[in-house]
């Protein structure tokens, strides 16, 4: 097939994309046939109830995480809280999206480093999200000692900004979570 020049109407549609938009009402939103419509109901509906509502993604982990993003910051911003704490890099988005809209503090808690990781994933969007998150944190616990100073060297993470709280230690991260509400 030879390639040949746009016809003058589609020349002027292609210089002026904007001349076919109308703007007296609202575009209809795009709502693929594999993701529900959110509805919150009178009842105070949680965020693992919304996601089991979802069918199996057809795509990715890329997928899976935006629409855990989009789920988490429609409920978080109907609720009064006082910090924002991400257990697992697969929260983080949605934890930098709820810092932005909020204010409120975000902490993280680091159990490894995508840097540390072998798959291509990690060294793709994973690693950008890693950086950003740790970058906007307000406080980040590490999982260990040798974590926190991977961080460190790593990230540049300030020594006063990291705590070391192990996974399953819930006084410890109690105390962390409380410390940092308070301010």
């Amino acid at each position: 097939m030879e390639a040949s020049e746009p016809g003058a109407d589609e020349a002027h549609d292609l210089d002026h994309p904007g001349d076919n938009l109308t703007l007296d009402k609202p575009a209809e939103p795009i709502q693929p046939e594999y993701l529900p419509p959110i509805e919150f109901s009178a009842d105070r509906a949680t965020l693992r109830n919304l996601l089991t509502a979802l069918p199996e993604a057809p795509g990715d982990l890329n997928f899976q995480i935006i629409q855990y993003t989009r789920f988490a910051t429609r409920l978080a911003l109907r609720e009064d809280f006082g910090v924002i704490y991400a257990p697992e890099w697969h929260v983080w988005l949605a934890g930098l999206e709820i810092r932005q809209l909020t204010g409120r503090p975000l902490v993280l808690h680091v159990h490894s480093l995508a840097l540390d990781r072998d798959s291509l994933n990690d060294r793709g969007w994973i690693l950008e999200l890693e950086r950003l998150a740790l970058r906007r944190a307000t406080l980040v616990l590490a999982a260990s000692e040798a974590l926190a100073e991977r961080l460190q060297s790593a990230y540049s993470v300030a020594a006063d900004r990291i705590k070391v709280v192990a996974a399953h230690d819930e006084e410890a991260l109690t105390t962390a979570l409380q410390s940092i509400s308070r301010n």
